[in-house]
């Protein structure tokens, strides 16, 4: 299994959600975060220095291996502009899901 965590600009929030949607993902978690991107720092006086914080949304898809290429290709399709600040995408092995309801694990509890 796979957890994909995207950072993306607010702005992208509600197509990323339908073109997940779209492509069969429906579940998902949103949140709000902040954050420094390279672009943001700058050497002042010989010391690094963090300028400014950017709002920044934090979504998260718990899936498949198999699937996980496609919900990359969902994110990017809706949020790629081409400008510096479109976001980052982490793809990290999740070894184990539980659903609290019925107490199932791994890809059954997805």
């Amino acid at each position: 299994m796979k957890l994909v965590v995207c950072y993306l600009a607010p702005s992208k929030a509600p197509g990323v959600k339908k073109g997940l949607w779209d492509a069969g993902f429906r579940a998902f978690s949103l949140s709000q975060a902040e954050g420094v991107g390279m672009r943001r720092g700058s050497l002042e006086g010989g010391v690094d220095h963090v300028a400014a914080v950017t709002p920044k949304v934090r979504l998260e898809v718990a899936c498949r291996d198999s699937e996980a290429e496609a919900v990359v290709a969902a994110v990017v399709g809706e949020a790629r502009t081409g400008r510096v600040g479109d976001g980052k995408i982490l793809i990290l092995d999740l070894p184990d899901a539980v659903r609290v309801r019925t107490g199932e694990r791994g890809e059954a509890a997805l």
